[in-house]
């Protein structure tokens, strides 16, 4: 009788197998689930949302959607950018720019020369800034240098200081048709 119970396969605790695999130099495997099915882990969060622009959409204002620059809060952008309809700094921007709206976020600041139609300015501003229809400087923004607008609004707290020049009506008339052609043209 003692033959058959050799024969039996023998119940062994799972270290016992780890101990018996690693002296017969087979790979050390994870115990198996006790289940059938794996546990699936809980899904990633989903990515965080990312707050709309500040600036409303108006229908006197089309821009093209695929036509936007968004400079990321860490980034730095040094250059010309052409072909943007759009352009929002929320990180830093030395650069040359000609588009329809540049928007200035409260962390953004851009140097260099920019003319927009629009600018809405909510963190810094430093160089040439030219406007053919609004400057709008919120009450974080600071404008400085040589700026030139046809319409300004200031909020309370809001800075503007250098060389300050109003256009004349007709002069900003003549700047929207150029832009106008110019993005019409493309």
């Amino acid at each position: 009788m003692d033959s058959d119970t050799d024969n039996r396969p023998r119940s062994i605790s799972p270290l016992e197998a780890r101990a018996e695999s690693a002296s017969l130099n087979r790979p050390i495997l994870p115990p198996r689930p006790s289940s059938r099915f794996a546990e699936v882990p809980p899904a990633a969060a989903p990515p965080p949302q990312v707050p709309e622009s500040k600036v409303e959409r108006r229908p006197d204002m089309p821009f093209k959607e695929d036509s936007r620059l968004i400079v990321g809060r860490d980034i730095r952008l040094k250059g010309e950018i052409d072909d943007c309809q759009v352009l929002t700094v929320e990180g830093q921007v030395e650069a040359a720019f000609s588009g329809r709206l540049m928007e200035v976020a409260q962390t953004g600041v851009f140097r260099g020369t920019a003319s927009v139609e629009t600018a809405e300015i909510h963190g810094r501003v430093d160089g040439e800034l030219t406007t053919t229809k609004l400057l709008r400087i919120h009450s974080t923004g600071k404008v400085s240098g040589m700026i030139r607008y046809t319409r300004l609004e200031t909020l309370a707290g809001g800075e503007i200081s250098g060389n300050v020049t109003v256009a004349s009506d007709e002069n900003a008339e003549m700047g929207i048709k150029l832009a106008e052609a110019r993005f019409e043209h493309r």
